[in-house]
């Protein structure tokens, strides 16, 4: 997939493979995490697999112009930022990885140069007020593809680098749990009595309120909501 096709000019355009993420062999729970080398927004290179041994991992994939995402990293206690100041200090690390725009609109358009997409990510990070390290993917979406191109998917990752949780449609009530899980298996002085658990769920989740919607469109100026 060359760059061009990748980053869509509007929505309508753009292709979201709900399907192959959901039977995908490569990046089910149980897999080793694909890594990657890249840089978040302050010229800090991030590298996955430096974590293992280390740190758990939660990645989280959006942009400035998707709505269900903005509304989920931002809003109430169990928003991602939230989540990310709570367990921080845990031996956790949180990562928004940003992609293409979701909604390109006339402010901002798809993206045509890294530096126009890490202006949007500053962007986002401005409007939304986020303390959480916002990695800027390249033009082609590297990252983005290798974990399944969908617009606000979510990964944990634990130390071994195994992905424990993804979900198409990122849901940070969920995260708790899972993330105290991991945290009972990091400490529990007997591990071997511990036995891993695989599971998936099918579930409706809500759409993004109006009023984000609202903000989300007027601040891509977006031609599709």
């Amino acid at each position: 997939m060359v760059k061009e096709d990748y980053n869509y000019r509007s929505f309508e355009e753009g292709v979201s493979p709900w399907d192959d993420f959901r039977t995908s062999s490569k990046i089910r729970v149980g897999k080793v995490a694909p890594d990657f080398v890249a840089t978040d927004l302050d010229g800090n290179v991030v590298t996955l697999s430096s974590f293992r041994g280390k740190k758990n991992v939660v990645l989280q994939f959006g942009c400035a112009t998707c709505a269900p995402f903005v509304e989920r990293v931002n809003s109430g206690e169990v928003a991602l930022e939230s989540l990310h100041k709570r367990y921080r200090d845990k031996r956790f690390e949180f990562f928004i990885i940003y992609v293409r725009e979701a909604h390109p609109g006339s402010r901002l358009t798809h993206h045509a140069t890294i530096q126009q997409k890490r202006d949007h990510a500053e962007i986002l990070r401005r409007d939304e007020n986020l303390d959480i390290p916002i990695i800027v993917d390249d033009l082609a979406g590297t990252i983005h593809r290798a974990y399944g191109s969908l617009p606000y998917m979510i990964f944990v990752v634990n130390k071994e680098g195994i992905i424990v949780h993804r979900a198409d449609r990122s849901d940070p009530s969920q995260l708790p749990l899972i993330l105290d899980n991991l945290l009972m298996l990091d400490s529990s002085p007997a591990r071997e009595n511990l036995q891993s658990s695989y599971s998936e769920t099918l579930r409706s989740i809500g759409k993004a309120s109006a009023g984000v919607r609202s903000r989300v469109a007027s601040r891509a100026e977006a031609r599709s909501a």
